[in-house]
């Protein structure tokens, strides 16, 4: 079964299991087994042809001796790709983490403080959250949470989560599932939902400079007790300048169906962050956003004449208009789907799931998926061969020089992993089952992934630190 994503701390980004399974249907799969409260990903449309420069073009068949999950990825004007595997990982030696220091994640009366983001200095942006309240009927109650961060083990509390304003869920503590933190603005959305199904969302920023705090966007409001449906990636912000970006469900008739794709759509939506103009459609059928070097990507998929995905670049130009390109392309075969989708330092990273991902793993039998770190100055791609089915919400980071990553709380592979770009070398830090989590700064060299906190039995989650120097 696939888990959802966790969030850094290894709290959940929901607390209802209903409907994990189907609402983790990667994207452009057809599930007509799943419990059809909620769309899969298969309903995703690809955006308007017209808006991209580039084609789609044809890609080329892997060797037949090589299972893989997909066809080679197509990458306009690709210079080299290369291959690797993750089986050829080696334990990170200790010499390569300097510094190496032990953060827990619990605290006293049963909070927990979670990192979301690895800053330079070694400080971190992170969320702290009171444990649930069962209340009098046995139902459960988000408890208060803080954003802030935390600057050599003393915490600095930023933002609070609200109460959620209008629709069903009105009067709801809402919980913090995405965070996105520049040197100007801090940005995150908050949902009232517990369940895995749904997600009313309300995105909020804060101005670093000023502390002005203002909600820019909410979902749609529903009436008659309809709910929003969730989208396939979570809704999470992303910062571009003075917009924040996020992906959404979003209803297209008054009082939509749960249980009718046609209700639905996949968008892309973008705000400025001052709150002025209103929310925007920046594109439709599109899913998976992630943002680097002032370029927003996204994933749209086709089902006709063949299953394939595009990655699309949506790129500003000097602040007059705007471009958008498919730079990267691929077939899909089987169960195949397109997974992950993240930008970072020049790379862009996505994950194509087995041709056998409706099946336990079966590593003697089934086909593993793929890992394709694309360098956006190059066009040089690498293609990397997983140990496991490379199914649901991966947690991903980028450094100087390095990628590293980790199966989330999935099934499967539970390595952690740092990929060398200058030597090419696959390095495994740790094996964190359910809590493979990573972090990098982006511009030093501190890493963090999740791991067991030490002693015999304790349960608990923590995070290791440590500079890397490999």
């Amino acid at each position: 079964m696939v888990t959802d994503r966790p969030s850094p701390a290894g709290r959940p980004r929901h607390l209802s299991a209903v409907g994990t399974a189907c609402l983790a249907a990667v994207l452009a799969l057809s599930t007509a087994s799943c419990d059809r409260r909620a769309p899969t990903a298969g309903e995703l449309r690809p955006s308007d042809p017209a808006s991209t420069g580039t084609p789609l073009l044809s890609t080329l068949p892997s060797p037949v001796t090589e299972p893989s999950a997909s066809t080679l990825p197509s990458v306009p004007r690709a210079s080299r790709v290369r291959r690797l595997t993750v089986a050829a990982a080696r334990p990170a030696a200790a010499s390569a983490l300097r510094g190496q220091s032990t953060i827990k994640v619990q605290g006293p009366n049963g909070t927990a403080t979670g990192p979301e983001q690895l800053l330079d200095d070694g400080s971190y942006l992170a969320v702290r959250s009171e444990p649930p309240v069962t209340g009098p009927s046995g139902t459960l109650s988000l408890g208060r949470q803080e954003l802030g961060t935390v600057r050599n083990g003393v915490w600095k509390a930023l933002a609070r989560n609200g109460t959620e304003n209008a629709g069903t869920m009105k009067g709801s503590a809402r919980q913090i599932i995405g965070t996105a933190l520049t040197s100007k603005h801090l940005a995150w959305v908050e949902t009232p939902s517990t369940d895995l199904n749904y997600c009313e969302w309300s995105v909020r920023v804060r101005d670093t400079a000023t502390g002005t705090t203002r909600q820019i966007s909410h979902s749609p409001v529903l009436q008659g007790g309809l709910r929003i449906l969730r989208v396939f990636g979570e809704t999470r912000p992303f910062i571009v300048g003075d917009h924040v970006h996020w992906a959404a469900n979003t209803p297209l008739v008054s009082r939509p169906d749960p249980a009718e794709p046609s209700h639905w759509r996949y968008d892309l939506l973008q705000a400025r962050t001052d709150g002025t103009g209103g929310t925007t459609v920046l594109a439709r059928g599109a899913a998976l956003p992630a943002v680097d070097a002032g370029s927003v990507y996204y994933a749209t998929t086709t089902t006709s004449p063949e299953r394939a995905f595009r990655i699309h670049r949506h790129r500003l130009s000097d602040g007059r208009g705007s471009s958008d390109t498919v730079v990267a392309s691929g077939r899909l075969h089987g169960e195949a789907a397109l997974t992950n989708l993240s930008a970072g330092q020049g790379r862009l990273v996505w994950t194509v799931s087995s041709p056998d991902a409706g099946q336990e793993w079966d590593a003697s039998r089934d086909t593993p998926g793929h890992l394709f770190v694309l360098n956006t100055a190059t066009r040089d791609v690498l293609d990397v061969t997983t140990a496991d089915l490379a199914l649901g919400n991966y947690s991903i980071a980028f450094g100087p020089g390095r990628v590293l990553w980790g199966n989330g709380s999935g099934n499967g592979d539970a390595g952690q992993y740092l990929l060398d770009l200058r030597t090419l070398r696959l390095h495994r830090l740790a094996r964190t089952p359910g809590f493979s989590t990573v972090l990098s700064a982006p511009g030093s060299a501190r890493i963090m992934w999740g791991t067991a906190c030490p002693g015999q039995g304790t349960g608990q989650i923590c995070w290791r630190s440590a500079r890397w120097a490999g």
